[in-house]
Parts: structure tokens; C-alpha cells; sequence
């Protein structure tokens, strides 16, 4: 998948609120926060992305949070999840 055309979005899962302003940021170019290291133009089987959290905003042990990634140009959900925080 091509990162230009593809954004992320981390709401709670039970309030919908953004969480650490994670709403519908694009996973290439102004989000440098997703990139760690060297940055990458796609994303493949395997491949991992990581973000280092606000202080004071990471989300509480035992939160739900609903994690979607979105195609920009066709506005189509590629996948969507919950996780619970532990």
C-alpha cells in the first residue's frame, strides 16, 4: 500500500473521541510522528508503525480504542479494529 494515500484514525472506542489528536492524519508527509527511523513509501506484510504518545494523553489500562485506516482517494475503510489498552 502506498502511504501517501492512506490516513489513520484512533477514536475511543465507547466516548468516539479522538484520541492524542489521531484523526484522520495521513500516514506520509505531515505525520512524521508515524515514521520512526529512515522513512518508508509503502507498507507491507510484516511492517509495523509506531507513535509515541502526547504526555498525559495515552489512553487508560483497559481502554478501548477503534483504530481505522482509509484509502484518501476512494474513501474506502481498508481496515478498522478495537484494541484494548494493557
Amino acid at each position: 500500500m502506498i502511504l501517501k494515500d492512506e490516513k489513520i484514525t484512533i477514536t475511543d472506542a465507547v466516548s468516539n473521541a479522538a484520541v492524542d489528536g489521531i484523526t484522520g492524519i495521513a500516514l506520509r508527509g505531515n505525520a512524521t510522528e508515524f515514521q520512526a527511523g529512515t522513512p518508508v513509501d509503502t507498507l507491507g506484510a510484516g511492517a509495523s508503525i509506531s507513535h509515541d504518545w502526547t504526555a498525559g494523553s495515552e489512553p487508560a489500562k483497559g481502554a478501548i480504542l477503534k483504530i481505522m485506516l482509509q484509502d484518501v482517494p476512494s474513501g474506502q475503510v481498508i481496515t478498522q479494529m478495537q484494541i484494548t489498552v494493557t
